[in-house]
């Protein structure tokens, strides 16, 4: 009788020591110390623990995620699927603006989008004929030709030197038109030194003078004055 007593005592010993390490680890972890991290229950799940992953209750079916309608389809729980109301368009069809250099093709009742944007076309000027927009420099003269930024030059240096009279600029030939590329001279990198000779008359004198002028074209017949200078 006691070896059929001591080999019955054995696995019920093994199963009560197992049973403490078991409850042992169990009170151990984050949700039984600290309690649980409900997260609210939605359409699609009851709610649960975001740690543990324990659930309580059933799924609120009031609780969508909704997706705004668009022309085509109504407004849309993305969760689920459900759907709620009609779509914005009776027809169901979008009202598409056209594409831009800006913008692909989109509804202008829904903001719905197709297809890619336009690509600028820039004309010999740098100035894409779709929008306006300036084409950054690609070259030493950017998109405007040498007789453009002489004649900007002239005019600038005239207004500068105002009332003096300033005429018989020197040729192109003798013109020397750069680039303006360092910052530390206070200019924007879109900015032209045109540096040329031309006669100036005050007083009765006429005087030849070489001159430096710096200017920021903005179209082959317009530009933004920047600074001059005079021998």
């Amino acid at each position: 009788m006691n070896k059929r007593k001591s080999g019955f005592m054995l696995p019920l010993t093994f199963i009560v020591i197992m049973a403490i390490i078991f409850g042992f680890n169990m009170s151990n972890t984050p949700c039984r110390q600290n309690g649980h991290t409900w997260a609210a229950a939605t359409c699609t799940m009851a709610k649960h623990c975001s740690v543990c992953g324990e659930t309580s209750g059933e799924p609120n079916t009031n609780n969508h995620k909704w997706e705004d309608a668009t022309c085509t389809t109504p407004k849309t729980c993305v969760r689920c699927q459900q759907t709620y109301g009609e779509p914005l368009s009776s027809t169901k069809e979008h009202t598409w603006e056209a594409a831009t250099c800006f913008s692909p093709q989109k509804c202008s009742v829904c903001g719905a989008t197709t297809g890619t944007k336009l690509a600028h076309e820039y004309s010999s000027k740098g100035i894409c004929s779709l929008c306006g927009e300036t084409k950054p420099y690609g070259n030493s003269y950017g998109y405007f030709d040498e007789s453009e930024l002489y004649a900007m030059a002239k005019d600038a240096i005239k207004d500068f030197c105002y009332p003096t009279y300033v005429n018989n600029f020197c040729s192109s030939a003798n013109i020397k038109i750069e680039k303006v590329t360092d910052d530390r001279l206070g200019y924007g990198k879109n900015c032209f030194s045109v540096v040329a000779a031309a006669d100036f008359s005050s007083g009765g004198t006429v005087t030849t003078k070489g001159f430096v002028a710096v200017i920021e074209p903005h179209t082959s017949t317009t530009y933004a004055f920047v600074d001059a200078y005079v021998e």
